[in-house]
């Protein structure tokens, strides 16, 4: 037993320092010494000394397999055709001498699609799988052919003769279906294998899977918790999907994880901007850039009531879907510089679009078709967004496509961009669950408490676009208020129910009533007011500018003048001065022989010794272009009913004098349009201080119109 345990010992011991001396062997090998030389060469990017450090590594070993595998992927790096001739060279010695190497197999197919050569490429990528079928990289660069075949095939045409057109969408499907695939398979042999995440979710998008897409991108998320792609993709996903709040959340992580360089990019707005105005923005600095951008994606949100800006939400997807769809990283190609890219982050994604397919218009002769055709009609891609078409043509024949280029400057895509963008840099249409609707209005201003004016904003809400619930419609209303730079001031979101049976009066109009009442210091603004019908989702809204008047505490004052269908006190009230029920005209049109109502109010009237006012107030009506025969019968009509004066033809008043108790006065009162003819009128109010000798007046314009109109002026005012 001893002298076996004594043989078996020094059998082992032999076998160990027969394989130490062969690993010295090798370690001391000059061959391997100028191969280790040439990968140092290569990781500090110095590609010539590398290659001939692997060059003499393979003269000192003409079998040095590695060696020739490494010598190819230099000479790849170099980038030139020369370079790719070497470096195929090189890759197929390293096959040679190990042809079961999936890593050999791997890059030379690699080298193949750099060259243009797909079918090798492919096989090259098979072969590799044969060899070892988990390999994620293979099934990803599989799954990329497939992805570019699926795009080039997607929205693709054929026109035919009488007017039959072929498509090719069951080879998009089918390509669609293997890109899938191996994209998943990718995932499935290598968790960590980021490109295959994002190239999957690219082709779940353009077949607008985005649930599948959102699920995808959070799988990878999980792989790699800071890639600020992920969130920019999965913030694409969720707009598509309408959840903007969670879009909107994506996109800000997005942000946190981008480099200063990436954010800079991402958040500016040159993309979207006119030249000229291109050329203003960039002479800022960052502090007036930042304060720019603020304010102009600030007035293009679509919904303030929301938290967050849907328009913003738009471009950043926009942007996302640019670089993700047009961008190639591996030729340095950003999508958003492309023309397809800057194309779509201005205008959106086209209404329709469609691809032709390329022709070939030599005969077997090797003559051409027509007299006046090109040898090769290059494939165009055709963008419709209705009002204007663009078109893209791939002029190179590498399914990159740039704006098409024409001798006739209205057929030169390049030129009609360029025309176009002066006059609509960009353009957004916020996809709302119901209907929109305008919502007609009338602001009015009256003297308010410290220094401040009141304001009365009236407004109305079509019947026909709002659900009744027992006689009573439910909205979420938005009221917004921002100074000229539009800096936020106010904000009140609130659901509100409002009843019919509290609607004052006859309305023939077709809307329903409602008042907002706030009050600001004299300044200019910018003010909002949004409505959502709970039930439908159909939105209202309107935008304007307000100059807040600066009323004098010490002069004659009189408010704006309010123009009503119709105003009565409280019958129900005791008080002399309760508040009065107005139902008020928005669109200033009154028909011939209808009751026109008007209330304003006179602040600073002086007062006597027994503390009362004493003022005349006078009611000019004044046509506009209107036929001295018109203001006769006016004149006419009105002086019947209150004994107007005609002390010029142009014009035809009513004075009466009042007496009250305070300094302020409000007045509302009345004048029928009897028999007027319609047109457009000028209503003026002219008040005089009898105590204090002062006159002040204010003016307002008004249309009488026919029957017609008058029960149909909504519809015939919306916009």
């Amino acid at each position: 037993m001893r002298s076996h345990r004594y043989f078996y010992l020094t059998l082992l011991f032999i076998i160990l320092l027969v394989s130490y001396n062969q690993v010295f062997a090798e370690i001391r090998s000059p061959s391997r010494e100028f191969y280790r030389q040439g990968l140092q060469w290569v990781s500090e990017g110095k590609i010539e000394p590398a290659i001939d450090a692997f060059k003499t590594a393979i003269k000192k070993d003409r079998r040095f397999a590695d060696a020739y595998h490494q010598l190819g992927l230099a000479y790849l790096a170099i980038g030139t055709i020369e370079s790719r001739k070497l470096a195929t060279f090189a890759l197929k010695e390293a096959l040679k001498l190990d042809k079961t190497n999936v890593r050999y197999h791997l890059d030379m197919a690699k080298l193949s699609l750099k060259k243009g050569m797909k079918w090798g490429a492919k096989k090259g990528f098979e072969r590799a799988l044969e060899l070892d079928p988990s390999v994620a990289e293979a099934y990803y660069h599989l799954g990329l052919l497939k992805e570019e075949d699926m795009l080039w095939y997607k929205d693709m045409i054929s026109p035919q003769e009488e007017g039959v057109v072929f498509t090719f969408y069951k080879y998009s499907n089918k390509d669609l279906h293997d890109a899938r695939e191996y994209f998943a398979k990718a995932i499935e042999f290598d968790k960590s294998f980021v490109l295959a995440y994002y190239h999957l979710g690219l082709i779940q998008f353009e077949f607008s899977d985005y649930s599948a897409m959102a699920n995808n991108l959070e799988k990878a998320l999980e792989v790699q918790p800071d890639n600020p792609d992920f969130y920019l993709f999965l913030g694409l996903a969720y707009h598509r999907m309408s959840d903007y709040f969670l879009a909107n959340q994506k996109f800000k992580l997005a942000k946190s994880y981008m480099s200063d360089e990436e954010l800079s990019l991402f958040e500016s707005v040159i993309a979207v901007l006119d030249p000229a105005e291109n050329k203003r923005y960039a002479a800022l600095n960052s502090t007036q850039k930042s304060d720019y951008q603020r304010k102009f994606w600030k007035q293009r949100d679509p919904l303030f009531m929301t938290e967050f800006n849907e328009r913003i939400s738009e471009h950043y997807s926009r942007f996302a879907y640019a670089n993700l769809r047009f961008g190639n990283p591996d030729k340095g190609i950003e999508g958003w510089k492309t023309d397809q890219g800057k194309s779509y982050i201005r205008f959106g994604p086209p209404k329709s679009k469609f691809r032709t397919r390329p022709n070939f218009n030599i005969t077997l002769g090797g003559t051409i078709n027509r007299s006046d055709a090109d040898p090769i009609a290059v494939s165009q891609e055709n963008w419709t967004y209705g009002d204007f078409n663009l078109v893209f043509e791939d002029r190179t024949l590498n399914r990159r496509f740039k704006f098409k280029r024409h001798m006739d400057p209205e057929r030169d895509t390049k030129l009609i961009f360029e025309q176009l963008i002066k006059k609509v840099p960009e353009h957004y249409d916020f996809d709302i669950e119901g209907s929109p609707f305008e919502i007609p209005h009338q602001i009015t201003q009256y003297m308010g408490q410290s220094g401040q004016t009141k304001i009365i904003l009236d407004f109305g809400i079509p019947r026909d676009k709002v659900s009744l619930s027992y006689a009573n419609v439910f909205l979420k209303k938005g009221f917004f208020i921002f100074d000229a730079f539009w800096n936020d001031i106010g904000r009140q979101v609130e659901s509100r129910r409002i009843a019919l049976g509290d609607q004052f009066g006859r309305n023939n109009s077709g809307l329903i009533f409602d008042r907002h009442e706030f009050q600001l210091l004299p300044e200019s603004y910018k003010i909002a007011l949004e409505l959502v019908d709970e039930s439908s989702g159909n939105m209202g809204k309107f935008r304007q500018e307000l100059n807040v008047r600066n009323f004098d505490p010490i002069r004659l004052e009189i408010s704006d003048l309010l123009l009503a269908d119709n105003i009565q006190t409280d019958s129900s009230s005791l008080n002399k001065n309760a508040k009065l029920k107005i139902l008020p005209n928005l669109f200033h049109k009154f028909r011939s022989g209808q009751a026109l109502f008007v209330y304003f109010e006179s602040y600073n009237l002086d007062l006597d010794e027994g503390g009362f006012s004493h003022y005349t107030v006078e009611t000019v009506l004044r046509p506009i272009k209107s036929k001295r025969s018109s203001i006769a019968k006016l004149a006419s009509s009105l002086g019947g009913l209150f004994g107007l004066s005609n002390s010029k033809q142009t014009e035809v008043s009513v004075l009466y004098e009042y007496q009250g108790n305070s300094t302020t006065e409000p007045t509302h009162s009345s004048l029928r349009l009897a028999d007027t003819k319609p047109g457009q009128y000028v209503l003026v109010i002219r008040v005089k201080d009898i105590n204090g000798g002062q006159t002040v007046e204010n003016s307002v314009t008004f249309e009488i119109v026919n029957e017609y109109n008058i029960l149909d002026k909504y519809q015939n005012n919306k916009g």
